[in-house]
């Protein structure tokens, strides 16, 4: 026979919730492109193929649909990002 006891943990948690925000999206695309732009540079005189890959990188945030929403909300920003 064998008996097994449970005890009830009390422990608590905390968690958040984000709802989806267009400037913080907005933000966070810009950061990105900026990474890989100073990848881009770093990785440049040493490594030609490494910032090759970094410049599609960057280039894959900025794909058609994203171009698209920008411009529904701002045209001159997404002019500036596409160029």
């Amino acid at each position: 026979m064998s008996m097994v006891a449970t005890y009830p943990l009390k422990q608590t948690v905390y968690a958040h919730t984000f709802s989806g925000d267009e400037s913080a999206s907005f933000l966070a695309l810009v950061r990105e492109i900026e990474a890989e732009i100073g990848l881009v540079e770093g990785n440049l005189p040493s490594n030609i193929t490494l910032a090759q890959e970094h410049t599609e990188h960057a280039t894959e945030h900025l794909d058609t649909n994203t171009t698209k929403e920008l411009a529904e909300k701002n045209k001159i920003v997404a002019n500036y990002l596409t160029t």
